[in-house]
């Protein structure tokens, strides 16, 4: 298979985003993918950015959406991680006595638990994420069907992605 670059890159943000199966169900664990211009790839990482679309108007004011929902999820990891942390020590106390568990288990465990914990109570706080009086009147719709997908994106963003390598960050234009 050989890929050219853009192409391939709005046909995986395509897959993987918007789930339209652009790759065709490809498992690239099991094929060899062959890229073309990977010399610019390599020099500027890929410096080229693939947009499914551009500017929507008022699609600005969501910025602040997304701004709350950043700040209670660095809110919410922290009052998780202490709530975990007391519940953890309880538990492991209970699963040394128990049977002796290895610690990579442990580690896996807390992760699954803490991650979930935190998605469960970002959730929760989803009406308050979206300050209506700031968005403009015809999103108010959209962002409350999208506001758990966009909590989910923060997510994998914050614990999943490296910054400026997955994903960047613009000041300049807010989108």
């Amino acid at each position: 298979m050989i890929v050219v670059l853009l192409v391939f890159q709005f046909d995986w943000l395509r897959d993987s985003f918007e789930q339209l199966q652009t790759l065709g169900g490809i498992d690239f664990n099991n094929i060899w993918v062959m890229l073309d211009e990977i010399d610019s790839l390599l020099i500027d990482q890929g410096g080229n950015i693939a947009k499914l679309s551009g500017p929507f108007p008022g699609m600005d004011s969501l910025r602040y959406v997304y701004i709350n929902i950043w700040i209670a999820l660095a809110k919410t990891e922290e009052q998780v991680t202490q709530q975990i942390l007391t519940q953890l020590k309880a538990k492991a106390d209970k699963l040394a006595q128990d049977f002796e568990t290895h610690e990579d288990e442990k580690q896996i465990e807390y992760e699954k638990y803490e991650d979930n914990e935190i998605k469960k109570q970002i959730k929760n706080q989803k009406d308050h994420l979206i300050n209506k009086t700031i968005l403009a009147q015809h999103l108010h719709q959209y962002a409350e069907d999208s506001i758990e997908r966009w909590i989910e994106h923060a997510f994998t963003a914050k614990y999943k992605y490296k910054e400026n390598v997955e994903y960047k960050i613009s000041k300049d234009k807010g989108w």
